[in-house]
C-alpha cells in the first residue's frame, strides 16, 4: 500500500467520523432528554466497569464471604437468618439484599463479592453527584459540595497507608 492510499483511507475515516458526529448532534438536539439518559447510562456502565476491575485486584477474606453466605441463606428462605451469629455491624438492610440480587443472577461465586463492591461504590459516587444538587435547591450548595467532595476523596487518602 502506498502512502497516498493510506492517506486517502485516513481522510475517508475522518470524514466518516465527522458525518456520524453531525448526525449525532442533530439527533441529540431533537431528543435532549433521551441524550441525557443515554449519556448517564454510559457513564454508569463505565464507572461500574472501572470499579469492578479495581475490586478484582483486592484479595478476598472471610468477612465478605460470610456476608455472601448469609445472603445465599436468605435467598433460600431464611430471611431472618435464624441460627446465624451476626456481628455488631449489621449489613442486613443494604448489602445483604444487594448480595441476594447478585447471587440470583451470578450464583454463589467469588466474583459476586467484587460485583457487590463495584456496585456500591458506583452508587456512592453517583449519589454524591446528586447530593449537591439537592443542597443547592435548599440554598446550601457549599455544604453539599464540600461534603460530597470529602466523601469521594476519603478512599484516596488511605491508599498505601493501611487505613
Amino acid at each position: 500500500m502506498t502512502d497516498q492510499a493510506s492517506a486517502r483511507r485516513v481522510s475517508a475515516g475522518r470524514s466518516l467520523f465527522r458525518e456520524h458526529m453531525r448526525r449525532f448532534t442533530q439527533w441529540s438536539r431533537r431528543h435532549p432528554r433521551l441524550a441525557w439518559v443515554t449519556a448517564t447510562v454510559v457513564v454508569c456502565l463505565v464507572l461500574f466497569w472501572c470499579y469492578l476491575r479495581q475490586a478484582q485486584t483486592y484479595q478476598l477474606n472471610a468477612d465478605p464471604a460470610g456476608q455472601a453466605l448469609q445472603a445465599w441463606d436468605m435467598l433460600h428462605g431464611n430471611l431472618l437468618l435464624r441460627g446465624w451469629w451476626l456481628g455488631d455491624v449489621s449489613f442486613y438492610t443494604v448489602e445483604l439484599p444487594l448480595n441476594m440480587i447478585i447471587e440470583m443472577i451470578v450464583g454463589l461465586r467469588p466474583v459476586e463479592i467484587s460485583i457487590l463492591a463495584a456496585l456500591i461504590y458506583t452508587a456512592v459516587v453517583l449519589l454524591t453527584r446528586c447530593w449537591p444538587r439537592a443542597a443547592h435547591a435548599a440554598g446550601k450548595a457549599w455544604c453539599g459540595h464540600c461534603s460530597a467532595g470529602a466523601s469521594c476523596s476519603r478512599p484516596r487518602w488511605c491508599w498505601g497507608r493501611g487505613c
